[in-house]
């Protein structure tokens, strides 16, 4: 079921490109063609879902102009990455209709292992890598096809001749440029802090993309085994994901925070992880007076100690807390520390 708003400088020319589609409602003004701030509310007026798009950077350029639209890859992801936003394959989108995701992929992105301290040698260092996994059922071969940390932005990375994945198979490609050790290099590098992947065919069209925030040490990120949903995994490029043991988010303790901020300054609230294993914070919901939040980032929290602030630029949320959607803007730091202790 979808409810449909239409600009209401022209609904008859709306209704001749869209026939028989309905329209639940109007509003006044204009979107920006530059980027700007949706979002959803209740009716206490507390933000429920939304979105900063831009029209430059990681997001897509065809919406900007070209008559297509801005289409969710996936509803339950972060609402403000790039990555989760793809063009329509049609130009004027599906307004009040499902949105086609075109032909399933022949090659998707696997597994991500972006802090490798000392989990997986290769050669004489330790370097992050990506792997992508045939899904085809045939042999695909690669020449020409693509990565990049830019989802918007191919060819960082070509695949050159005669890259074979064979048919149900891996292919690991190490984000370093220490060429003279085995393997493909891709002569750039991930951010263990958050980052993103994207692959892409020969035409430059993205194939698939991967957002994810704070990565653990010598822990993977991985595909299940349904090929769809990303989780905390043990190192094992070139071959089956193999899942790791994660916190009960249970043992997350509220630690510490600060309700009044000095002007100038942000609230925050400090999370501790008080288990011996990583916490998938995914998921997360967080409440605060009516306002109630979801974290969509996919990040995981090391027994230690991690703080979200939210700015006062928007001083009516108060403590409210989200990474995903805004007006609260998250800032982590984690750090190896204890507990807070008295004097």
């Amino acid at each position: 079921m979808y409810l449909l708003l239409v600009n209401d400088a022209n609904v008859t020319a709306f209704r001749a490109r869209h026939p028989g589609v309905r329209l639940d409602g109007l509003y006044e003004g204009s979107l920006s063609n530059k980027g700007e701030r949706l979002a959803l509310l209740d009716r206490n007026g507390e933000t429920v879902l939304s979105v900063d798009y831009d029209d430059d950077g990681a997001w897509p350029s065809s919406p900007d102009g070209d008559g297509y639209s801005l289409v969710l890859s996936n509803p339950d992801g972060d609402p403000d990455s790039p990555a989760n936003w793809r063009t329509s394959l049609a130009k004027g989108g599906t307004p009040g209709k499902p949105s086609p995701s075109g032909p399933q992929p022949l090659v998707i992105l696997n597994e991500v292992l972006a802090e490798n301290v000392d989990s997986v040698p290769n050669g004489a260092t330790f370097p992050d890598f990506v792997e992508l996994k045939n899904v085809a059922g045939t042999d695909v071969y690669l020449q020409n096809w693509s990565l990049s940390d830019n989802p918007a932005k191919p060819r960082k990375f070509n695949f050159p001749a005669g890259t074979v994945i064979k048919s149900n198979g891996y292919l690991v490609v190490w984000m370093d440029d220490a060429v003279e050790a085995p393997g493909l290099h891709a002569r750039f590098a991930m951010d263990n802090d958050g980052d993103t992947i994207a692959l892409f065919n020969p035409e430059g069209e993205r194939i698939d993309v991967l957002g994810f925030g704070l990565q653990v040490a010598d822990h993977s990120i991985g595909r299940g085994s349904n090929s769809v949903a990303w989780s905390l995994t043990q190192p094992t490029p070139g071959k089956t994901n193999k899942a790791a043991p994660v916190a009960d988010l249970k043992n997350l303790k509220l630690n510490e925070f600060v309700a009044a901020a000095p002007p100038g300054s942000d609230d925050w609230v400090e999370l501790f992880n008080t288990d011996s294993k990583p916490a998938a914070l995914f998921g997360l919901a967080w409440e605060a007076g009516l306002a109630k939040f979801t974290y969509r980032a996919s990040r995981l929290l090391r027994r230690a100690v991690i703080r979200f602030s939210a700015p006062t630029k928007n001083p009516a949320f108060g403590t409210s807390i989200s990474s995903c959607p805004p007006p609260v803007e998250l800032s982590c730091c984690v750090t190896p520390t204890a507990r807070n202790s008295t004097t």
